[in-house]
């Protein structure tokens, strides 16, 4: 944008830059989706057919507006005006999952996956879309089929360890929070809350104590917290931070 101040792609994708990282909490929501909302409107200004700003404001009005039927008709805008775009589609399949339309995400993420087959976010989600759906065994077989092409990949080893977490199956739980953790202090709250569940209170204590430390430096979404907590057996605390 610096160089060329009215590309509308750019805005398009720093908009989505900001959904990203308030979807995971590496900057605080009430401060990206703004900024996303800013960016896809600028991009419309120049250019009001272009796809992935209409996408943009569809994930910022689902999960920042809580207001699904504008979020869907984005959804539905960008893939008429663009429907070969699998990142489009994930989006809209999180919603829908995220709605317990699982049928439908189902439907949405596969479309997103024939259109990107090599894409290892997409595939991912695939895990996500049956984690929300309670899949949980066939979300962990896509999970381990990606992390066989990408051993290190963060975002996968993220839904491997909390999927591990809802089936309740701790220790298996360790090794892909621990890969996810570095950077990502929701991954970082997961694994403490895990080690509470072993009876690890020592290394529970340890996640929140670096916990508090990285949010004297950065944004840590209050779930991190919480999730330790309630490992930990502290209700009263896991409640505040909810």
């Amino acid at each position: 944008l610096a160089r060329d101040p009215g590309y509308s792609v750019a805005y398009a994708a720093l908009g989505a830059c900001y959904c990203g990282s308030g979807f995971v909490s590496y900057l605080a929501p009430e401060d990206a989706f703004p900024k996303a909302k800013a960016a896809a409107a600028k991009a419309l200004e120049l250019n009001p057919a272009l796809a992935e700003a209409h996408a943009v404001l569809g994930w910022a009005g689902w999960a920042y507006d809580w207001d699904w039927l504008a979020a869907e008709d984005c959804f539905h805008r960008a893939e008429q005006l663009s429907p070969n775009d699998g990142t489009t589609r994930f989006w809209h399949a999180l919603m829908l999952a995220a709605l317990g339309r699982f049928e439908e995400a189902h439907v949405e993420i596969q479309r997103a996956w024939n259109l990107d087959p090599l894409s290892l976010v997409i595939q991912t989600n695939v895990g996500c879309v049956l984690f929300e759906a309670r899949r949980y065994q066939e979300a962990v077989e896509r999970l381990l089929n990606v992390l066989e092409m990408d051993p290190g990949f963060g975002l996968a080893n993220f839904h491997l360890g909390r999927t591990y977490v809802a089936m309740g199956r701790y220790d298996q739980s360790l090794a892909p929070l621990q890969k996810a953790a570095p950077g990502f202090p929701l991954a970082l709250g997961i694994l403490g809350g895990s080690w509470a569940e072993l009876g690890r209170r020592d290394k529970a204590e340890e996640i929140l104590q670096e916990l508090e430390r990285l949010a004297a430096k950065q944004y840590v979404g209050p779930l991190a917290f919480s999730t330790v907590h309630f490992g930990l057996g502290d209700i009263d605390l896991a409640l505040d931070w909810l």
